[in-house]
């Protein structure tokens, strides 16, 4: 069968109501269908989403990279640039502020600091208990443990020590206050030594 008659019998096939119909369906369904042309509509967060991840850059740039404007804070660590707690070799770095200043000799653990650049501190511990002791030339105000006195004992008239228990907001401590000359010194335990205890590392210590 040629071409010709081919397409003769095509054209003479006459479509069912239904067949119809269904043409008719697929045709406007496939017009409703949105062509390659037409551009689909942009969430708006798919604007909004890289604009803040650039503004979050641009923060963490600012805060990470321009000079530090917050106030320096002195941390207890010790260090030095900006901080008054200093600390110290040994006893010996607290000569050239006029103060003689150690821990016992059988004491364990011994650190040194000066504060301020006028207090000299020894931290130690001896008989189960830590101990602090200060001394200062300059400094009227140097203890460290502030709060109410209890009760004030005089122990050693040649230095004029005196054995205070004070009351602080959390605790109570068994503090002496002594002095040689214009230098002013004190010695408590940080860890609840009682008044005896307290009293016999002051003995060792003069």
């Amino acid at each position: 069968m040629n071409e010709k008659k081919i397409r003769d019998a095509i054209d003479r096939v006459e479509p069912s109501e239904g067949a119809k119909q269904r043409m008719y369906r697929n045709i406007l369904k496939k017009a409703a269908q949105p062509t390659a042309s037409e551009r689909q509509p942009i969430s708006l967060a798919k604007y909004l989403l890289p604009i803040a991840a650039c503004l979050c850059l641009i923060v963490f740039g600012i805060t990470r990279f321009l000079p530090n404007r917050v106030p320096n804070i002195p941390d207890e660590s010790g260090v030095q640039g900006g901080n008054p707690f200093v600390e110290a070799e040994n006893a010996d770095e607290f000569h050239k502020l006029g103060i003689t200043l150690d821990a016992p000799s059988s004491a364990e653990n011994v650190s040194y600091a000066v504060i301020d650049g006028e207090i000299a501190q020894v931290e130690f511990q001896m008989n189960g208990f830590c101990f602090l002791a200060r001394a200062s030339v300059q400094s009227e105000d140097f203890y460290g443990i502030y709060g109410k006195e209890l009760s004030a004992e005089l122990i050693d008239e040649e230095n004029n020590a005196v054995l205070v228990t004070v009351q602080t907001d959390f605790s109570s401590y068994e503090m002496i206050r002594w002095s040689h000359g214009k230098v002013k010194y004190c010695l408590y335990s940080t860890d609840g030594a009682d008044r005896e205890s307290v009293r016999a590392i002051y003995n060792a210590m003069n």
